[in-house]
């Protein structure tokens, strides 16, 4: 019989899991090394499973580096998928005895792989020099001059300004 799992507490979703049963052994692969592992239904045991089949290779690794993906057959053509946490244990109810897991390492910080661009300042020409003019000088509300000009410098240190005044000129 089906081990109940923790994260399904309503009996309708027992009876929904107990014709399903969890395959006895599966098939982890890290490049072209295979060995048969117990499915854990657990996203961090599986991957402290991994860990200890792939010592060498994933032991000095941060956890969120390991992932695993699964060849599906979608519309006819096979894809690989990635498992998210999220989806390990529904994903490991319906998998067939035997079938591949393939571990995979991500890249160490994609915040370092993929840098978003750097703006460079542009220099202003003379002929924006009208620019400088703040709304205090059109209206007599005090401060909001002050976060017009602020307004006006700042878009001017942009790239591409959005606007040449802010809304609350007119």
């Amino acid at each position: 019989m089906p081990v109940m799992p923790q994260s399904q507490s309503s009996p309708f979703a027992w009876h929904a899991l107990a014709n399903r049963a969890i395959p006895d052994i599966i098939t982890y692969r890290l490049d072209d090394s295979l060995v048969y592992v117990k499915p854990p239904t657990d996203y961090n045991e599986a991957i402290d499973l991994a860990i200890k089949e792939y010592p060498d290779e994933l032991l000095d690794l941060a956890r969120h580096r390991i992932s695993f993906t699964i060849q599906a057959t979608m519309n006819g053509t096979r894809r690989t998928v990635r498992i998210s946490e999220s989806a390990w244990e529904e994903t490991v109810y319906k998998m067939v005895r035997g079938e591949v897991i393939s571990i995979e390492i991500l890249p160490e910080d994609r915040k370092l792989v993929e840098a978003p661009p750097k703006y460079v300042a542009r220099p202003t020409p003379a002929s924006e020099s009208h620019l400088s003019m703040s709304c205090s000088e059109n209206s007599n509300e005090g401060d909001q001059g002050d976060i017009a000009a602020n307004t006006l410098n700042a878009t001017r240190r942009l790239s591409t300004p959005i606007r040449r005044f802010p809304f609350w000129c007119h």
